[in-house]
C-alpha cells in the first residue's frame, strides 16, 4: 500500500512539475531493487578557443560547401562511368555511331570526375590551410 501511494505521488509530481519531470525521493534506508544504478564520473575539461572573424567563418563555410558539391558532383560522375562500363560488357554488338557515343560518354564521365574530385580536394585542402592559419595567429595563454 505504501508503494502505491509513492508511486501515486510520483505521478502526480510528474504530471504537475514544469519540467515534466518527477524527482525520485529514497531515504537513506530504501534500497531500489528494481533498476539499475549508475555512479556518475566528473571530469574537467579544458577547450581550446580560437578567435575567428565573421569572413573567415563565412570562407570556411563556403569552402566546406564547394567542396562537398564537388566531391558530390564527381560521385555522380563515377558511377556514370562504371555503370557504362558494366551495362554494355555482354550486350549485342553496338553500331559504329553508338559505339562512339559510348566511347566519349565514358571519357567525357572520366574527365568530369577527375576535374571534380581534383577541384573538392584543392578546396578541401584552402579550408585546412585556412584553419591551420588561424591557430598560428591565435595566442594560446594559459589562465
Amino acid at each position: 500500500m505504501a508503494e502505491e501511494s509513492d508511486t501515486r505521488d510520483l505521478v502526480a509530481e510528474a504530471a504537475t512539475a514544469p519540467s515534466g519531470a518527477a524527482r525520485l525521493h529514497l531515504n537513506s534506508s530504501e534500497n531500489a531493487q528494481d533498476g539499475s544504478t549508475f555512479k556518475p564520473l566528473y571530469v574537467e575539461r579544458n577547450p581550446t578557443v580560437y578567435g575567428i572573424m565573421e569572413s573567415e567563418m563565412e570562407h570556411l563555410t563556403a569552402w566546406n560547401v564547394i567542396s562537398s558539391a564537388c566531391f558530390s558532383i564527381g560521385s555522380f560522375f563515377l558511377s556514370l562511368l562504371i555503370s557504362l562500363n558494366i551495362e554494355f560488357v555482354d550486350s549485342d554488338p553496338l553500331t559504329t555511331g553508338n559505339m562512339a557515343l559510348l566511347l566519349y560518354g565514358k571519357v567525357a564521365a572520366g574527365v568530369f570526375w577527375l576535374v571534380t574530385w581534383v577541384l573538392g580536394i584543392a578546396f578541401w585542402k584552402k579550408r585546412g590551410g585556412e584553419i591551420d592559419r588561424i591557430k598560428r595567429e591565435c595566442d594560446l595563454s594559459k589562465t
